[in-house]
């Protein structure tokens, strides 16, 4: 890889931000902190490279930590934390990044309404599951 350079607010003309600064990361890690649930979909970096992983490695650690109900949404997102050995650390995680921003924003996915009415339909119990348990 080449240098690497930090900026403030402004990156100069044709250059690519590739992780998100350490204000920014301790920001976002102050807000998990403090919430009922958070919803993550998408790394906030190049976290392949480690060079810019902090950003995301900051954020995935303040998901672990918080008492929050924690969704995380995404391959790359579920990658990140499965790196970092913190994917049991969430609430629920799932590699399907549009079908959970679906669900968000419909309140349901198809599938999950079929199954749901088929279990109705034969009588079938319905259980909700804990990842952390």
């Amino acid at each position: 890889g080449g240098a690497v350079r930090q900026f403030g607010a402004n990156l100069p003309d044709g250059w690519l931000g590739a992780d998100i600064g350490p204000g920014t990361a301790a920001s976002f890690a102050d807000t998990i902190a403090d919430a009922g649930t958070v919803f993550w979909n998408g790394p906030l970096g190049a976290f392949e490279d480690p060079r810019f992983a902090a950003g995301t490695a900051t954020v995935a650690e303040a998901l672990a930590e918080t008492r929050a109900h924690t969704v995380v949404g995404g391959g790359d997102s579920g990658a990140a934390l499965t790196s970092m050995g913190l994917a049991r650390s969430v609430s629920h995680l799932s590699t399907g990044g549009g079908a959970s921003l679906a669900l968000l924003e419909h309140g349901d996915l198809p599938g999950l309404a079929v199954l749901r009415a088929s279990a109705e339909r034969f009588s079938l119990p319905l259980h909700e599951v804990d990842e952390r348990d």
